[in-house]
């Protein structure tokens, strides 16, 4: 399916070296990578160890990508919504999913 092929072609510009936050259905094309997060890990601890514990520095974050009404929320809306959202810019953008990347650290 097209949609999917242009997503699978976003995720492959996404350097090797990249810290990625995704939503949960785009992690096993995601799975390979030394550093990854299952949204909204590390930006808000959720599903995260026993009680949230060493939670990791949101800071770290290179690219952010997200789905729209997956489960029946967008969180493509949700993370355009929060204030950590001016570090970055959104670099791919498809029906129903968003690819960022970071721009600057406050």
């Amino acid at each position: 399916i097209e949609k999917y092929a242009r997503l699978k072609e976003a995720l492959a510009r996404i350097p090797a070296d990249a810290a990625v936050s995704a939503h949960f259905s785009v992690l096993p094309h995601l799975s390979h990578r030394r550093r990854i997060y299952m949204y909204p890990n590390p930006f808000r601890t959720q599903y995260w160890g026993v009680h949230g514990e060493d939670a990791h520095d949101a800071d770290t974050i290179d690219y952010v990508v997200l789905r729209d009404r997956i489960g029946g929320a967008s969180t493509v809306a949700e993370f355009d919504a929060w204030p950590v959202r001016d570090e970055f810019e959104k670099v791919e953008r498809g029906r129903d999913w968003a690819v960022y990347r970071r721009v600057k650290v406050v």
